[in-house]
């Protein structure tokens, strides 16, 4: 039992190793502005360039730093984002 524990805390820890670096990767503008120049219809006809300067457009550090990322509008709920900006 003690080894099945020490697996799983084992599993979890490489499970939040990869989730902080996939957060630190995506909060690079140059990422996040290929996602959304690839996902979305809306910011297809942008350059990256473009949709780089609408990120933070206050900021010249080439990431993104969140803030306010919990939502509350939904009673008895809170949902926290690993990013949340506006464009």
């Amino acid at each position: 039992m003690i080894e099945l524990n020490a697996l799983g805390f084992s599993l979890n820890s490489d499970k939040r190793f990869f989730d902080a670096q996939s957060k630190k990767i995506l909060s690079f503008k140059s990422i996040q502005a290929c996602i959304l120049q690839q996902c979305l219809e809306e910011f297809k006809h942008l350059s990256l360039d473009q949709i780089i300067d609408l990120m933070q457009p206050s900021s010249l550090h080439p990431q993104l730093f969140s803030h306010n990322v919990e939502d509350t509008s939904i009673p008895d709920a809170i949902i926290k984002y690993d990013f949340l900006y506006s464009i």
